[in-house]
């Protein structure tokens, strides 16, 4: 909006009144500096196509580069996911793996418990044979057990 200032200068002085003399045009300022600045934007008017291009490309390229990049995410969660079953499988083997050596070692604890009560077995079964038919001959077994019928 222009000023008070703009407006008053609007006007060009003219001459005093009296003779005639030649007529006085207010002046329009605004007019006048848009007329001084048009060539100036005209110039700016190839800036601005450009930006607006450089803008509509850009914009272009986001959109490529998120297309892309949805992509990419869509394609590594699938990896991510073959992944996943891969070593969820993978665990599950070692887990079997580990509890059959778990049991291939008890095993082999229990098989040498087994083996250790046979020669220890061994070693009394002589001397159990010997007190046994001792009683026996003696007649000391039948008084010492009753059989339940």
């Amino acid at each position: 909006m222009p000023g008070v200032g703009d407006v008053l200068r609007r006007f060009r002085p003219v001459g005093s009144p009296g003779a005639a003399a030649v007529a006085g045009v207010p002046a329009d300022r605004i007019a006048e500096l848009a007329a001084e600045l048009a060539p100036v934007f005209q110039l700016l008017d190839e800036t601005l196509q450009e930006c607006v291009r450089i803008r509509a490309e850009a914009t272009r390229e986001a959109t490529r580069r998120q297309v892309a990049g949805w992509a990419e995410v869509k394609g590594l969660s699938q990896q991510a996911r073959d992944h996943a079953a891969v070593e969820r499988s993978d665990g599950v083997l070692r887990r079997r793996q580990e509890y059959e050596r778990e049991r291939q070692a008890e095993l082999a604890r229990a098989a040498e418990a087994a083996a250790q009560l046979r020669r220890v077995a061994e070693a009394r079964l002589p001397a159990l044979i010997q007190e046994i038919v001792s009683r026996v001959r003696s007649g000391e077994a039948l008084r010492d057990q009753t059989v339940a019928r």
